[in-house]
């Protein structure tokens, strides 16, 4: 028996996880410490999540059990931008459904048997948001993503496959509005463009050659631009 332990977990400070502490120690503004799990790329291979034996932490469970809180596993939430101090109460609830999609993780081996008799379709999971005014460029001109959203515009958008390197417009898989936020970063490139993001949202780093969240990115980080 395994525990698998999710990226943004915070585990508590012990013996168990201390060859994290090169890689993944965290203090937090309240002084706690721990070390918070995010992905990573081993060997040129992406990483998400941590998985460990139970007899590990000499404790017993059962398959699918919740077991965070004995051993003292909570979710990492970032701190509020000190420029958000008392505006913003914290991040986004936790309790609250963000896609009516469900995530392949929580389903059982049964329900993972069921799916594979119909046919999918692979997405890249990106939080975050741009703000309602961003243009986006489509196959009909420049829309804002208000517009697209609201409307469940049809056509094809601009976008940059990875693999390929190539410039193509593709089909809108789905649409999102994760509602009014405070934590918003505002992206200035070389040309003098603007870009509106909030902090959880992903962007392409060509120097890391991996996606990273805009609340942690370094002035000397190269993003993927579309002229």
């Amino acid at each position: 028996m395994a525990i698998y332990f999710e990226i943004d977990s915070y585990l508590p400070i012990r013996e168990e996880f201390e060859f994290l502490r090169k890689s993944c120690y965290k203090r937090m503004e309240d002084w706690r410490e721990g070390f918070r799990l995010r992905t990573i790329k081993l060997k040129g291979q992406v990483s998400q999540g941590l998985l460990m034996r139970m007899e590990v932490f000499n404790i017993s469970g059962n398959e699918g059990e919740d077991i965070s809180d004995r051993i003292g596993v909570i979710k990492y939430d970032p701190p509020i931008p000190a420029q958000l101090a008392g505006v913003v109460k914290g991040g986004f609830p936790g309790f609250l459904v963000k896609t009516d999609e469900e995530r392949v993780q929580n389903l059982d081996i049964y329900e993972l048997e069921e799916v594979r008799k119909h046919e999918l379709y692979i997405t890249e999971k990106l939080d975050g948001c741009l703000h309602e005014n961003t243009l986006i460029k489509t196959e009909d001109g420049e829309l804002s993503i208000k517009f697209i959203i609201d409307t469940k515009y049809k056509g094809k958008v601009l976008t940059y496959n990875l693999e390929k390197k190539e410039i193509e417009y593709k089909n809108i898989i789905n649409y999102f509005n994760h509602g009014i936020s405070n934590n918003w970063f505002q992206i200035e490139l070389e040309n003098g463009e603007q870009i509106k993001v909030t902090g959880n949202h992903k962007v392409w780093v060509i120097n890391e050659t991996k996606y990273k969240r805009v609340d942690e990115l370094l002035e000397t980080d190269l993003l993927q631009c579309i002229d």
